[in-house]
């Protein structure tokens, strides 16, 4: 296949799929879309007089020295008047996926860095706290907030691209969560024998999202949990052990039962404290 493995301008292939009554819609990475956040204001005049939107992309990635692109292409596309556009984005949901980096100030964006006014991010990580929220929502608690309304959509984009927010099906509520669920069950049970399978079936996304290993074999274990019956350092050091699995550090195997048990109390900790809390918001059941 090498043969033919040349690398495409946007403008090439804006051609080839015109030829397939394809139109471009955008990129696939929000942030991207954002003209600010990918033009240097020095070469916004350069960028705003380009004849068409191939060329203005095309200069997109120069400015940036981008390499590849993700884009979305439609057929039979109907352009939404601003009033449907509001409407559209104000029923997008949004769900806190991500943490805020300590003392994190500046953002990247596709130009450089960007630094939103201090109150903004709070407000919108407040406005989440509760789990998947809808644009609108957040908008009029940011706005109770002194967030101005045109700050916000700049900043939820920052957010998308450092994976603290994800966009979540709009459905989320009423979709059936039993082919996920049913899906993840497999996922964990192959955890017992190899690590193969590393990615586990959100239906709140629609997606799927990362898990380390030990992720996947303690959360398991903490997923069916019951109030009677607590998993322990103990007795997850019992289930590792009876399923082959050894604590490792610096890859080598930890040999000391006491030692493994108390570097068990810290991993628990941490699936039980952060993780899992993500997972069931996420729908991530078992």
């Amino acid at each position: 296949m090498n043969e033919s493995w040349n690398p495409l301008y946007v403008t090439d292939v804006m051609q080839h799929m015109a030829e397939a009554k394809l139109s471009y819609a955008g990129s696939a990475s929000v942030i991207e879309n954002r003209v600010a956040f990918n033009v240097p204001q020095k070469l916004m005049q350069t960028y705003s007089e380009a004849p068409d939107v191939g060329l203005r992309e095309l200069l997109k990635d120069f400015f940036v020295n981008k390499q590849f692109r993700r884009d979305v292409y439609i057929k039979g596309g109907v352009r939404l008047s601003q009033q449907q556009l509001e409407r559209h984005y104000e029923g997008v949901c949004l769900a806190q996926f991500g943490t805020i980096p300590e003392g994190a100030t500046d953002w990247p964006i596709p130009v450089g860095t960007a630094r939103p006014q201090p109150n903004v991010i709070p407000a919108i990580l407040e406005a989440v706290a509760n789990g998947p929220t809808q644009i609108g929502a957040i908008r009029a608690h940011c706005e109770r907030k002194g967030v101005p309304r045109a700050d916000l959509p700049g900043v939820l984009e920052i957010l998308i691209n450092a994976d603290v927010l994800r966009i979540c099906r709009i459905d989320h509520a009423s979709v059936d969560r039993e082919p996920a669920r049913t899906l993840n069950r497999i996922v964990f049970e192959l955890a017992l024998g190899e690590d193969t399978h590393r990615f586990l079936a959100s239906p709140v996304l629609g997606s799927a999202i990362h898990a380390s290993y030990a992720e996947r074999l303690l959360g398991q274990l903490l997923l069916r949990e019951r109030p009677e019956s607590p998993v322990t350092a103990t007795s997850a050091y019992e289930f590792l052990r009876a399923h082959g699995k050894q604590i490792m550090e610096s890859g080598t195997a930890v040999n000391d039962n006491s030692v493994a048990q108390e570097k068990l109390v810290t991993m628990l900790a941490e699936v039980r404290g952060k993780v899992l809390p993500k997972w069931r918001m996420l729908g991530i059941e078992i």
